[in-house]
């Protein structure tokens, strides 16, 4: 599904949740240039890998996309090129792949699971 190009910034995000459910055996859906700013957490959908590519949005990079946390591998968004942050100011123009947790929620507190295991 190629929604590449379409002005989706006044598009809900709860709709677009509600859109890729609704697709389940969806291979791929492209939101390049849709002027989002925000993305719903789509991790509990059974989406393949490479699902969805949110190349060239102005993203507002804050707790709300925290979830995209490390996407390098283990998220089903592609990031192809162009993932800078367009606000808020202390974030515009950072890539987006390379914040932390820290970066997107700052002053917020989270705990990390830590995993031991004793041979």
């Amino acid at each position: 599904l190629d929604l590449s190009y379409s002005d989706l910034s006044h598009f809900p995000p709860i709709e677009l949740f509600y859109l890729i459910r609704s697709l389940p055996h969806l291979r791929k859906v492209d939101f390049d240039h849709c002027q989002l700013t925000t993305f719903p957490d789509i991790r509990q959908l059974n989406v393949s890998d490479d699902t969805l590519i949110l190349d060239d949005n102005p993203f507002h990079c804050d707790c709300r996309l925290s979830w995209l946390g490390g996407v390098g591998g283990r998220s089903k968004i592609r990031f192809l090129e162009d993932t800078e942050c367009a606000s808020p100011d202390h974030l515009r123009g950072r890539d987006f792949t390379e914040l932390s947790i820290s970066d997107l929620c700052p002053g917020k507190p989270f705990i990390y699971s830590i995993v031991l295991i004793i041979c």
